[in-house]
C-alpha cells in the first residue's frame, strides 16, 4: 500500500511525494494509516487540479511589491494590499449607506471588512508550516457578524428597519474574508454582481413609484 500511494502521489505532483507508513502489525491501525494516505492523496489531486485551472484561466492574486520612495526601497507585502483592498470595498458599501443616512455607514463597514480580512489572513498564517484547518478562525467571523447585524435591526410598531443594512454587513464580512484568502477574482465578481443587483432593484422601485403616481382614469372621467 505504501508503494502504491507513493506512485500515485508522484504521478499527481512530482514535487510532493506522500509518504504512507502502513507497515504496522495491527489491522485497524493499517486501515487508518491507509485511509489517511488516501485522504492526503485526494488533497494533492485537488490542489493540482486547482493549479491547472488557475493556470488556464485569468486569475489575479496579491503579490509582494518593492517600491522606491526618495531612494529608499520599501517592501509592501501582499497581506497589506489585501487589507487595503478590503478596506476599499467596505468604504464603497458604507458610502451607499451613508448617502441613505443609515446608522451603520463608512467607518462601520470599513472596519468590518478590514477585521474580516485580518482574521482570514491569521487563519492561513497562524499555523505556520504545519497542516491545520485554515477555516477554524475564519468560521468564527460568521458567528460574530451575526451579533453586529442584529444590533442594527430595529422594530417599530408598524415596520422593521435595518434588515438591508444587516445583510450588507454580512456581505461585507464575506468580501473581507475572501480578500484575506487572496481570492481577488471572487471578490471582484461578487462585488460587481451585488452592485448590479442593487442598481436593478433601485430602477425597478423607481419605475413602480412612477406608475403609482400616475392618475387613474375612472368611469366618470
Amino acid at each position: 500500500a505504501s508503494s502504491v500511494c507513493g506512485e500515485f502521489s508522484h504521478f499527481s505532483n512530482p514535487s510532493s511525494v506522500v509518504e504512507c507508513d502502513t507497515s504496522v502489525p495491527d489491522g485497524q491501525s493499517r486501515k487508518r494509516s491507509l485511509g489517511s494516505c488516501l485522504l492526503r492523496l485526494s488533497r494533492v489531486e485537488s490542489n493540482v487540479a486547482r493549479r491547472q485551472i488557475a493556470g488556464e484561466s485569468v486569475s489575479f492574486e496579491m503579490q509582494d511589491t518593492l517600491i522606491t520612495i526618495f531612494g529608499s526601497t520599501l517592501l509592501v507585502p501582499a497581506q497589506a494590499k489585501q487589507i487595503l483592498f478590503a478596506a476599499l470595498i467596505g468604504l464603497i458599501i458604507g458610502m451607499e449607506r451613508e448617502l441613505r443616512h443609515k446608522p451603520a455607514s463608512l467607518r462601520t463597514f470599513a472596519t468590518i471588512a478590514v477585521g474580516s480580512c485580518l482574521f482570514a489572513i491569521l487563519s492561513v498564517s497562524a499555523g505556520g508550516e504545519r497542516q491545520h484547518d485554515v477555516t477554524r478562525i475564519a468560521a468564527q467571523v460568521v458567528s460574530g457578524i451575526g451579533f453586529i447585524g442584529g444590533g442594527v435591526i430595529f422594530k417599530t410598531t408598524d415596520r422593521i428597519e435595518g434588515i438591508t443594512t444587516a445583510a450588507l454587513i454580512w456581505l461585507t464580512a464575506g468580501l473581507g474574508m475572501a480578500c484575506g484568502f487572496n481570492q481577488i477574482n471572487l471578490v471582484t465578481w461578487a462585488f460587481a454582481i451585488g452592485a448590479g443587483v442593487h442598481v436593478t432593484i433601485f430602477v425597478i422601485y423607481r419605475i413602480l413609484y412612477l406608475f403609482e403616481r400616475q392618475p387613474r382614469l375612472t368611469d366618470q372621467d
